[in-house]
């Protein structure tokens, strides 16, 4: 997974290992642990490590390791796309769990900033209205 501390692949290429049945998700897991050991201030290990729980299903562990990690991760440039999917993860992992105001409050940023990719932009727009509506 990790060549050096701080390198790390594609979430869309982790996903799709996982996914394909190639990377059992208690390996991924201990792998990003591992990098999260390394470089304890790197807000990445954690947003990979909640998108991985949301994944899995584990809910209250989503949102709580992707609150602080979305504080501290950039929301512009190349990895945009990156924070956006955690943001809209941990939206949906605060829904689930009935915290409908901590997920209308995020979504509502997202779907404001418009440095938000326009896909991730536009799922935040609709949640919002079938919210709302």
């Amino acid at each position: 997974l990790a060549a050096e501390p701080g390198f790390l692949r594609p979430w869309s290429e982790l996903r799709a290992l996982v996914t394909a049945g190639r990377l059992p998700p208690a390996t991924l897991d201990a792998a990003l642990a591992r990098g999260e050991a390394r470089s304890p201030g790197s807000p990445w290990w954690p947003l990979y490590r909640g998108l991985l729980a949301h994944g899995e299903g584990r809910l209250a562990e989503a949102a709580d390791r992707l609150s602080p990690a979305l504080a501290a991760a950039p929301r512009r440039g190349p990895w945009a796309a990156t924070w956006a999917e955690g943001a809209l993860a941990r939206a949906d992992a605060l829904l689930r769990l009935g915290r409908v105001d901590e997920a209308r409050a995020l979504l509502r940023d997202l779907a404001a900033d418009r440095f938000t990719p326009p896909a991730p932009r536009e799922v935040a727009s609709q949640a919002l209205a079938r919210l709302d509506g």
